[in-house]
């Protein structure tokens, strides 16, 4: 990741695996993928479709014991090797409940 873009955000993110299920408004289908870094407001997915800056994007996380369904609006897309695409999204309407256990889950991954 850019170092520019780390120096922009405002909560650090935890490099953690988490399964998610993404669905892009303009498809149908949800792809299942998994966090490359996760953070308290947002999160970096890989995938094999072409990603755009602004578009809205649909979450399942699959967390151990919880999971989290929000809305979130990709902020940054890098080509990857191999036909892929790095992006970072960025949560829109996370309960208090939700990132509550989401940074519990952070802390606690962060430490381990």
């Amino acid at each position: 990741m850019d170092n520019d873009l780390a120096d922009r955000r405002r909560y650090a993110r935890v490099e953690e695996a988490v399964c998610a299920w993404l669905s892009f408004t303009r498809d149908c289908a949800a792809y299942a993928t998994l966090t490359a870094d996760l953070g308290p407001q947002g999160a970096q997915f890989c995938a094999l479709r072409n990603v755009n800056v602004s578009e809205q994007v649909a979450i399942d996380f699959q967390f151990p014991t919880k999971t989290i369904e929000c809305e979130a609006k990709v902020c940054w897309v890098k080509p990857a090797p191999n036909g892929r695409v790095n992006f970072g999204v960025r949560f829109v309407n996370l309960t208090g409940h939700e990132r509550d256990y989401l940074e519990r889950f952070l802390t606690k991954t962060a430490a381990a």
